[in-house]
């Protein structure tokens, strides 16, 4: 093999697969089991690595539960592209972006794991002692900053009904999503979250707009 052979597998190559194995069995224990609950050796006997091993890529438990968090909310931010938003957004570009939103609802309810994990987080992390306290704290005001951006460029192109504020409507439907996730989750079976999302999100867009809310998340 040449050394130009870029298909050549390196060591730093072999840790960063093994960091990224190692956040994915994280993320389902700290689902299953909370912070508190949650064990390093155990997430390490699951990634086929040892104690150490695991303790080589993240020092502490803390260190690895934000990593989990930090990756999950990049994906999330990375399927809306908001910052890929024109100041002054045309009416195909403002749709782009409520049907991005609706594909991210879809996302999220199809990964049970993760919203355990950030509804028992956020739970526990109200208390200030908590490791991922000023992290919630820091995701709510982005979230709320990130959605007020969102309905504003929403509002201008004229989709939103009469007054709707977007500033108030972020924070609205913020605690919207967070109650029925929990919901969903304590009775799966009972919950259509997908039908109930589909009738908030008419609540919010103009009349004459209905058949396209319909229209996203029928697909």
């Amino acid at each position: 093999m040449s050394r130009g052979d870029s298909s050549r597998v390196t060591p730093y190559g072999t840790g960063l697969r093994r960091r990224a194995d190692i956040i994915d069995q994280a993320s389902k224990h700290f689902a299953r089991y909370g912070y508190h609950g949650a064990s390093l050796r155990e997430i390490a006997s699951r990634t086929g690595v040892s104690h150490a091993g695991l303790r080589y890529h993240f020092s502490t438990k803390e260190e690895l539960l934000m990593e989990v968090l930090a990756r999950r909310e990049r994906f999330g931010s990375e399927l809306v592209a908001l910052d890929e938003l024109p100041e002054e957004p045309t009416t195909e570009q403002a749709w782009l972006l409520v049907e991005r939103f609706v594909d991210l609802m879809k996302m999220s309810f199809s990964q049970p794991g993760f919203i355990e994990l950030f509804i028992t987080q956020a739970v526990f992390a109200a208390h200030e002692d908590h490791p991922a306290h000023e992290f919630f704290q820091r995701r709510y005001r982005t979230m709320r900053a990130e959605y007020t951006q969102g309905l504003s460029a929403i509002k201008a192109a004229g989709l939103l009904k009469p007054g709707v504020e977007p500033e108030f409507a972020a924070t609205a439907l913020i605690g919207f999503l967070d109650g029925l996730q929990i919901q969903w989750l304590l009775e799966k079976k009972g919950v259509d979250y997908m039908e109930v999302s589909r009738r908030f999100m008419r609540a919010l867009v103009a009349d004459e707009h209905l058949d396209q809310i319909d229209d996203f998340f029928a697909a």
